[in-house]
């Protein structure tokens, strides 16, 4: 398993779900990576793929849902856009006007692996700490 695609997982992914991976950036090189590991290494189904994007309500979801296809290579149909309108999150301050992306599957098994060996590599760093 690639260590660098499960410490992404590790610090960006969402762990409270028990049969699904998530992982979640605004930065797509970081879910690129990501991507490229379910697709070689884990085998996952592409249909099983979806991106979930979280867009400010005042900017174009189509430009952003293109821009998620684009650097991600996924097709339309796999980007769920939905806008928010928290009136807290001011639109000139908005970091992306492409959103927020979160990167999910369902695979239970996968994502026991997945806890197993974040759990082992803690367990291996602790380990070579007390030495």
């Amino acid at each position: 398993m690639s260590i660098a695609a499960l410490m992404l997982y590790w610090a960006e992914g969402n762990k409270s779900k028990k049969s699904v991976v998530q992982i979640g950036n605004l930065d797509y090189k970081i879910l690129k990576i990501f991507l490229i590991f379910l697709r070689r290494i884990c085998r996952v189904k592409e249909d099983k793929i979806i991106l979930y994007v979280r867009l400010h309500h005042k900017f174009d979801a189509s430009k952003a849902q293109k821009y998620w296809s684009d650097k991600l290579s996924l097709s339309l149909d796999q980007i769920r856009m939905y806008k928010h309108r928290d009136e807290r999150s001011k639109f000139n301050k908005q970091w992306s006007q492409n959103g927020i992306a979160m990167l999910q599957f369902s695979n239970t098994e996968l994502k026991k692996l997945f806890d197993k060996k974040i759990d082992s590599v803690y367990k291996g760093i602790l380990k070579n700490e007390r030495k």
